[in-house]
């Protein structure tokens, strides 16, 4: 009975090596994945690996400028990140050299006696599946069918990750991050706490009296806490290196306007070509040797199962790709704000699991004219307008933008003037809700926009 119940469990926690790696390759970014299979070709004879020629990427894919669509929540940490202007700012994005996330955090689990050898299983896999920010963006729910036990078991498989260095890690959104880290510190008490699940929108449009108001706290106390939370680190992946050379994004398809019609260029061009060499197959016909057909045969297999892995890749990222492209038709075309868009409703258009296009979008990119855009500035939330129907809030952020481009520098538009001008369009927010947008958009409230007239 024990037996049976240890190989069940054994059976149910491990994944097939070919499967562990097709999900690996998935999340990869064009670099990872090439740094991968040349160590795999390291391992393995019967590969033979051509990789790409400088040559072979143009000057538009290497070292291109990647340009970020508006930070969504985390604007209270303006000193942490690169100034904005009008809320979109362009940055070279390049990964350093060092120790990654992932090492740093699988070295802290397997040093821990505290781990017995189901937990860290899943352990290991959930950091595996973190976000190039340290995030757990897949639901538990979903991983939990993928590792075969249940969302309870890798829910303490998780606490366990979440109480590793850095503070933060693992965390399943922006609050979650910030209670992580404020439990680890001397910061703790119910008004952080409070704020950090409530009142984040507030704190970022500096509405402080209001603040005081909700929580019954004096002017003093939310400044202080207003301090706390904002020195808190919202992206606990920041200055961990990314385990490669130094290199700058690579998009991973060209999307380009040609008579009024979208094309896809998928780039294939910054990945090694990988096949088997023929000379093995030949020696595995001719040889009498049991241990050398038995090992050729083992390094076949490996060999095909990971060409294998790289074409299902390919094929799940094109998809994507082109699925994103068509359904954001209007923003390559017209120039218009994003269309509301979840994972979820992706991964039900492309008929995949929702892990599927979380590990496709993440740390891949496509190039727009001269812009390199994330794969995951392309899903929004949405925003209700007047008439009922749902429009992006990166529409929203550009009619923000436009109005008080547009405005008179004597008479600027105040927050209120701004939610009635946006009404005007059939969009219906809140003034509280343009602060937060206005905010997001670096833009500072109409009092501080005002301009004196020249005498």
């Amino acid at each position: 009975m024990k037996l049976t119940i240890a190989v069940e469990q054994t059976q149910k926690l491990n994944l097939t090596a070919g499967m562990r790696q097709s999900l690996e390759f998935l999340q990869l970014s064009a670099p990872e994945l090439a740094e991968r299979i040349q160590d795999a070709a390291l391992s393995n004879p019967v590969l033979e690996v051509e990789m790409p020629s400088p040559a072979a990427l143009s000057l538009n894919e290497v070292g291109a400028p990647e340009e970020d669509l508006p930070w969504e929540q985390d604007e209270l940490f303006r000193a942490e990140r690169p100034h904005a202007g009008s809320g979109d700012y362009i940055e070279r994005l390049a990964l350093a050299q060092g120790e990654t996330l992932t090492e740093h955090l699988t070295a802290q689990l397997r040093q821990s006696a505290l781990l017995d050898g189901a937990l860290l299983t899943r352990a290991l896999y959930l950091v595996e599946c973190l976000d190039e920010r340290g995030y757990l963006t897949i639901p538990l729910d979903v991983l939990a069918d993928e590792l075969g036990c249940t969302a309870f078991e890798l829910e303490q498989a998780l606490f366990a990750v979440q109480m590793l260095d850095p503070p933060g890690v693992g965390a399943r959104d922006l609050t979650e991050c910030l209670i992580l880290q404020l439990a680890q510190g001397p910061e703790l008490n119910a008004l952080t706490l409070r704020m950090a699940r409530e009142g984040l929108p507030l704190l970022a449009a500096r509405q402080y009296g209001e603040l005081a108001k909700r929580f019954h706290a004096d002017s003093v106390q939310i400044r202080n806490t207003a301090h706390a939370i904002a020195s808190l680190n919202p992206i606990p992946s920041r200055g961990f290196g990314s385990g490669s050379a130094q290199h700058y994004v690579i998009p991973d398809a060209n999307v380009s306007v040609e008579n009024g019609q979208l094309t896809v260029d998928i780039n294939d061009r910054a990945l090694p070509r990988v096949s088997i060499r023929p000379d093995y197959a030949d020696l595995l016909e001719s040889t009498d040797d049991c241990e050398v057909r038995q090992y050729i045969r083992g390094k076949l297999s490996e060999a095909n199962s990971l060409i294998g892995n790289l074409q299902n890749r390919a094929g799940t990222l094109a998809a994507l790709l082109r699925a994103l492209v068509q359904y954001q038709s209007g923003f390559f075309l017209r120039g218009d704000g994003l269309r509301p868009l979840t994972m979820q409703q992706m991964a039900d258009a492309l008929q995949v699991n929702v892990s599927t296009v979380s590990r496709a979008a993440q740390g891949k990119a496509l190039q727009f004219g001269e812009k390199v855009l994330p794969l995951r500035s392309f899903f929004t939330t949405a925003v209700s307008s007047a008439a009922g129907a749902e429009i992006s809030n990166d529409t929203v952020k550009q009619k923000i933008t436009y109005l008080i481009a547009h405005e008179d520098p004597l008479t600027p538009l105040s927050d209120d003037a701004i939610r009635l001008a946006l009404e005007g369009m059939n969009i219906r927010i809140s003034r509280r809700t343009v602060a937060k947008y206005r905010t997001v958009l670096e833009f500072p409230p109409a009092n501080l926009r005002k301009r004196e007239p020249h005498l």
